[in-house]
C-alpha cells in the first residue's frame, strides 16, 4: 500500500483520489474548500487541514491544482515529506512550475 497525497480535490482530483482509495492506497487529500476533503474521507481516505499535513510522510504527491502559485505552495511544504517522494504534477500550470521542487 502506497501513501499518496492528493492536493486539489476538484472535478478531476477527487475522482482520482477516490480511485486510489478503491485500489487500496492510503490517500490523504487537501483542498482549499474543506468539504471536498471531507468527501474523500467519507470514501475511505483522510482529510488534511493543510498542504503540509497532506504531504507528511507521502511516498507520492499528486497535485491537481489550477495554477503555478498553487504548485509552488506544495513545493514549500516539502519539508514535511518523506525523503524522496515521487511527484505527479497535473493541472494547468506553467511548465517551469511543474519542474520546481526546491
Amino acid at each position: 500500500m502506497t501513501k499518496v497525497a492528493v492536493i486539489g480535490l476538484g472535478i478531476m482530483g477527487l475522482p482520482m483520489a477516490k480511485n486510489l482509495v478503491t485500489a487500496g492506497h492510503e490517500v490523504t487529500g487537501y483542498n482549499r474548500s474543506p468539504e471536498k476533503a471531507q468527501e474523500l474521507a467519507q470514501a475511505g481516505g483522510t482529510a488534511a487541514g493543510s498542504v503540509a499535513e497532506a504531504v507528511k510522510d507521502a511516498e507520492v504527491i499528486i497535485t491537481m491544482v489550477p495554477d503555478s502559485p498553487d504548485v509552488q505552495a506544495v513545493s514549500r511544504a516539502r519539508t514535511a515529506c518523506s525523503p524522496t517522494p515521487r511527484r505527479v504534477p497535473c493541472g494547468s500550470m506553467r511548465p517551469p512550475s511543474a519542474r520546481t521542487w526546491p
